[in-house]
């Protein structure tokens, strides 16, 4: 019985097919060039798609990331809060830290606290030169390191924002 209804309906289904066989072909003539004059108008974007509002928090942040340091795809940026940061282990453990990380051949460039540069007047030669901010041999020292967490805090206001956060 099965067989018969099934038989029926495939049976319907050709012969409409075939007596409509002109309408058909020319609905998938119809469709194929219109398809075709939309070719010149498709593009390609490698930017993801934006599900959220323009004024969601987290979109806001992201925006404000991108204008700071650029839509670089291979760019990591490794942030923390710690009050024993200017400790010599703290500092140390940081430099090492740093240190590893350029040792790797797939990192270009590392930027960090312990290899800050900064610019000093050289009268001799009537010219400014980049220095080291921190002086390797004295990192030890925890007084040499609440000096230098207070220059560079108060006194270098291009790291602000870049580097570190006051208010955080």
């Amino acid at each position: 019985m099965e067989n018969t209804k099934n038989n029926g309906f495939w049976e319907y289904l050709s012969g409409l097919i075939l007596k409509n066989r002109l309408v058909i072909l020319s609905l998938i003539l119809v469709i194929t060039i219109f398809l075709g004059l939309q070719w010149r108008n498709l593009s390609m974007t490698y930017q993801e798609a934006n599900l959220l509002p323009k004024d969601h928090v987290a979109n806001i942040e992201y925006n404000q990331f991108l204008g700071k340091f650029g839509e670089e795809g291979n760019l990591i940026v490794i942030g923390f809060q710690d009050n024993r940061f200017f400790t010599p282990k703290a500092f140390l453990a940081w430099k090492e830290l740093m240190s590893g990380l350029k040792s790797c051949k797939e990192i270009d460039l590392v930027v960090s606290i312990s290899d800050l540069k900064k610019l000093e007047k050289d009268t001799i030669n009537e010219k400014f030169q980049l220095v080291p901010f921190f002086d390797n041999n004295k990192v030890q020292n925890p007084e040499y390191l609440q000096q230098i967490k207070q220059d560079l805090f108060n006194n270098l206001p291009f790291y602000e924002g870049l580097l570190f956060n006051k208010k955080t």
